[in-house]
């Protein structure tokens, strides 16, 4: 069990020791991590922040907010607070730690996310013992799937990202429908993109002729449109993330990256990198076809190409966001890649850890 446990153990320890080096910039302040804007310092929910940034902040105020009171209506504190709640999963986590205490929870999301990377880990370890590989191997899918960045703002996509990975990991090792259904569940609420996954796994657990497997991802699927209900009968208006500048022709957010390089900047190579990741995976989700790769991970990595070749302007403004909004892409062609025994691709998406890593750097010299 030992030669298991040690990758997950070297993938926990590699980001906290990133974690510390980017709070030791901020002399130890936890308060760092939520990233919260100078024009909310005087908001109710963020009276414990010591830290601020400037102008709008990052997203982790929000949920960090959320998780003060995740299934109460807030009014204030939240940019679009429907959207940010049916995005419930994380939050809740951290509220389930604490009570919803806001000291607490400057402590406890990073937690929480730390233990999501332990657990993506896992799952990599999983899938590479079972397809015949090295355990080690398993270390690297935190750092495929860009774990690190969003752990250095509380951002709830390490946790989103790790429950798409369960429901592939049910999926592909036949695990019971209810597991199916219960990593699905945790899917729908980490965020809404991933409804579209359960409904690949839940239209090919049909095709297979898994009734009860099929009849408890509709029943998820019931659970997370009633809690859209609520969330709308609670604010009035639906929520979801406004499609204005979401999506475009495609590859049009790509040259629209591309068009705003800037060779001087610290970000260049960062950037370059996560772009060029991005097309190789692209061409990765389309040779996992003639590698025969199970259908669930092929159509996962296909949906994550669309999403990403549609992208807009939203999402391509910055590395920030598309490094990590098209997160379901390079986990499907990761474990597509160890299910085929595509050893190489694994090694060269891991170098996204750069991103986090030049984070830290940035803060460093400002």
């Amino acid at each position: 069990m030992l030669k298991y446990a040690l990758p997950v153990v070297a993938a926990v320890a590699l980001h906290a020791v990133l974690l510390a080096a980017y709070l030791g910039i901020f002399h130890g302040d936890l308060s760092a991590l939520v990233c919260m804007g100078d024009e909310r310092s005087e908001e109710a929910p963020y009276r414990v922040i010591h830290t601020h940034f400037p102008k709008a902040g990052y997203d982790g105020q929000y949920y960090f907010a959320i998780a003060q009171a995740p299934f109460q209506r807030h009014d204030t504190g939240l940019d679009a607070p429907p959207m940010r709640q049916s995005r419930i999963l994380y939050p809740a986590l951290g509220w389930a730690l604490t009570g919803g205490d806001a000291n607490r929870l400057l402590w406890a999301l990073p937690l929480v996310n730390l233990l999501a990377i332990g657990g993506l880990a896992a799952f990599g370890v999983a899938l590479a013992v079972r397809y015949g590989m090295n355990p080690w191997w398993g270390m690297l899918l935190p750092l495929a799937v860009n774990a690190g960045l969003p752990l250095l703002r509380d951002l709830s996509d390490v946790v989103s990202t790790l429950a798409v990975a369960a429901l592939l990991v049910a999926w592909l090792f036949r695990w019971p429908g209810w597991a199916v259904a219960l990593a699905a569940l945790a899917s729908v609420l980490g965020r809404e993109q991933n409804v579209p996954i359960v409904l690949i796994v839940l239209a090919l657990a049909g095709w297979r002729r898994q009734w009860l497997t099929a009849a408890a991802l509709v029943g998820v699927l019931a659970l997370w449109a009633g809690w859209i209900a609520v969330l709308y009968q609670m604010y009035g208006v639906w929520p979801f993330h406004p499609a204005a500048g979401a999506f475009d022709r495609p590859l049009s957010g790509l040259a629209i990256r591309l068009a705003h390089f800037k060779v001087t900047s610290v970000f260049a190579l960062p950037d370059a990198l996560c772009v060029t990741l991005i097309l190789l995976e692209i061409a990765l989700s389309l040779y996992l076809i003639r590698r025969k790769a199970d259908p669930a991970v092929v159509l996962v990595a296909l949906f994550g190409s669309t999403l990403a070749l549609m992208g807009g302007n939203v999402f391509y403004c910055d590395f920030w966001s598309y490094s990590r909004v098209f997160a379901m892409l390079p986990l499907a062609v990761w474990v597509g890649c160890v299910q085929t025994r595509l050893r190489w691709p694994l090694a060269v998406m891991a170098t996204q850890f750069l991103l986090p890593i030049a984070v830290t750097y940035r803060e460093l010299i400002r």
